[in-house]
């Protein structure tokens, strides 16, 4: 019991630090050309008032998930994975009496709106092996808390985030509405060049919000790991070395982006090979979710020496922060 209490204290000490960088780094950006420098001012005032919570999960109603002592632990998984399937499909029938007041997933993490409070919401499961160990290189944790975190933080930064956030006493005016509608209208023709081989195909305007906020969060997280090596003593060469994994030949900073991509990746199906003589057969939604935020980052593509307009290289960057 005492290792798990400070296990779990080690995780939000952790989740606040990285947050706190993600918080700087978010506001360093909101220098952005669209933005009007009204809107940049109280966009500024409402980001210093988040802070990041874990929930308690004490209003969770778990008396149907019941297990026997006999049982071995692949039985229990199955049991708990079954009881988390039946809770889900509750749920999208409208039956989710009972739940977390939050109805927030384990790995999910969302800002919240509520007229009172500016909060992030990270579920406990992203603090959990093999996601996350506070022994764990800073590279890997800002990779996946950083840029989870950041993804939350851009949606609640967007035009729909913004203007229809139970606080906002001001929408966004016209010269900021006009900005974001570019920088947006970039990220959407090029998903759909990527998806349909056609830029005015794409109209999925959830979707969109996603893709904005996967590719500037990324961003954003990357920015925040950077601050933070550069607040350290680099004089310390035992501290930067626990930056790197052993008997992998892989800086830091590009093992952020390797853990990214891992934590992305989607499980590899049984179809045949795709011919490359079919590129687009090979463009997937799947696929966008790590190759579209990595190849819209000018970092990585340094990382890595991928030439200047290659597919992981793109010349045109679409980023909103």
């Amino acid at each position: 019991m005492f290792q798990r209490h400070v296990q779990r204290d080690n995780a939000k000490h952790d989740l606040d630090a990285v947050f706190n960088d993600v918080i700087k780094a978010l506001e360093e950006q909101f220098h952005v050309e669209w933005m009007d420098e009204n809107d940049r001012r109280a966009a500024r005032t409402r980001l210093s008032q988040y802070r990041v919570s874990l929930p308690d999960y004490q209003s969770l109603d778990l008396t149907d998930l019941q297990f026997q002592k006999s049982e071995d632990y692949w039985r229990r998984l199955e049991i708990a994975l079954k009881y988390r399937s039946h809770q889900q499909f509750e749920a999208l029938r409208g039956n989710d009496f009972g739940q977390d007041a939050d109805g927030l997933d384990a790995f999910e993490v969302r800002a919240a709106l509520s007229p009172r409070q500016q909060m992030v919401l990270v579920g406990w499961g992203l603090l959990q092996a093999p996601y996350y160990n506070y022994y764990y290189p800073k590279s890997l944790k800002y990779a996946l808390l950083g840029h989870r975190l950041a993804s939350a933080l851009v949606q609640a930064f967007d035009d729909e985030g913004w203007n229809n956030h139970p606080q906002a006493t001001a929408q966004w005016n016209e010269v900021t509405m006009s900005g974001y509608r570019n920088a947006s209208e970039c990220q959407r023709a090029q998903y759909s060049s990527y998806l349909y081989n056609e830029p005015g195909e794409f109209r999925n305007a959830t979707r969109l919000r996603e893709i904005i906020a996967d590719g500037s969060g990324l961003n954003l997280a990357f920015n925040a790991y950077l601050a933070w090596l550069e607040q350290q003593d680099h004089k310390l060469r035992p501290l930067l070395a626990k930056e790197t994994l052993p008997e992998l030949n892989f800086t830091n900073t590009q093992l952020f982006f390797i853990y990214f991509a891992q934590t992305r990746c989607w499980a590899k199906d049984n179809q045949e090979a795709i011919l490359d003589s079919m590129p687009l057969m090979q463009h997937t939604p799947e696929r966008w979710d790590v190759n579209g935020p990595l190849s819209n980052s000018a970092e990585f593509g340094r990382e890595f020496g991928c030439a200047l307009g290659t597919p992981m290289n793109s010349g045109d960057k679409c980023l909103v922060y």
